[in-house]
């Protein structure tokens, strides 16, 4: 078998599988997304600025947000999924594959099943006039660099996971 390209893609197996089965989202696509979103590494911070569209909360009172952990969750997007614990807990691989899971399964189930549609919206939002979560009158999507990145990541790890037998 080849070398992984990323060097603790199996790392998290066990949380992958977990909330993969629980949400019913093929193993492989959750692999793609984190692999995409911060190369497997759970302690992934990226800030994004305060602006109007993002007003003071408890967790950032000048504004803003930031996008924790493996699957770079906004930590207003977890507040939206249920979590209420301190934004810190975001960093737990449990907690952030099975929230960044259920968000997947959420926009597959809005997508009636598209992969791209849904990994759009995962990464900008449901703001199809933008070219999130839905293509463009031109046919690419707002953000196709990354759709095509999870879609070569996602062909990877189906080959990657039946060569292993998993």
């Amino acid at each position: 078998m080849t070398m992984p390209r990323w060097t603790r893609q199996d790392d998290f197996d066990v949380a992958v599988y977990a909330a993969a089965k629980k949400y019913a989202v093929e193993p492989a696509l959750v692999k793609a997304v984190i692999a995409q979103e911060s190369a497997f590494t759970p302690n992934a911070y990226r800030p994004e600025a305060p602006r109007p569209s993002l007003p003071p909360t408890s967790d950032f009172p000048s504004g803003g947000d930031a996008s924790f952990g493996l699957m770079q969750l906004l930590s207003r997007t977890a507040r939206a999924l249920g979590f209420g614990g301190s934004v810190q807990g975001l960093f737990d691989p449990g907690i952030n594959i099975d929230l960044g899971t259920r968000l997947l399964a959420d926009n597959l189930r809005r997508s009636t099943g598209s992969v791209s549609d849904s990994v759009s919206a995962y990464n900008g939002g449901w703001r199809p006039s933008l070219g999130y979560g839905a293509v463009l009158p031109n046919g690419t999507y707002g953000n196709q660099a990354y759709v095509n990145a999870i879609l070569k990541n996602l062909t990877y790890f189906r080959e990657w996971e039946s060569g292993k037998g998993g």
